[in-house]
């Protein structure tokens, strides 16, 4: 299994299958093997703490990761996996309503297939960082089939 979901906040319990699947679509569609993915989905007061002392921002998020060289806030289950991402999803209901987005499941995947790419090295410091990343993106959100 290339995903680990953790729930944390009972509101998304209903979206740890589409994680799930989204995860294991992505990380074929990247040859990605023998490497997992670790997901938790917290409260909002707990995104908002983790924003706080990595990130220094005083508010929740929608998403968070962490490669493997930083420290995990919870340990993985094993050593292979490829990172961690935390998903808020009072924030990401929030997003979807505010923006008229095609809903919470597909923003999900969008934020799931960000997440990854953050952990194999994308960023988006810069112009030419944020115009490759969002190929990328765009590139695996129309070649896996989840929704």
């Amino acid at each position: 299994m290339h995903a680990r979901v953790c729930i944390q906040d009972a509101g998304a319990k209903k979206f740890k299958s589409i994680t799930e699947k989204t995860t294991e679509e992505v990380l074929s569609f990247l040859k990605i093997k023998n490497r997992a993915v670790d997901i938790f989905f917290l409260t909002s007061q707990k995104m908002h703490t983790l924003n706080v002392v990595h990130k220094g921002k005083d508010r929740p998020t929608n998403i968070l990761s962490f490669e493997p060289e930083h420290s995990f806030v919870y340990a993985p289950e094993s050593k292979i996996s490829l990172g961690e991402i935390y998903l808020c999803i009072s924030v990401i209901r929030k997003e979807v309503k505010k923006y008229n987005m095609k809903s919470t499941e597909y923003r999900i995947q969008e934020l799931i297939i960000h997440g990854i790419l953050h952990l194999l090295g994308y960023t988006h410091t810069g112009k030419r960082d944020i115009i490759e990343m969002q190929k990328k993106e765009q590139e695996i959100l129309s070649n896996i089939h989840t929704l």
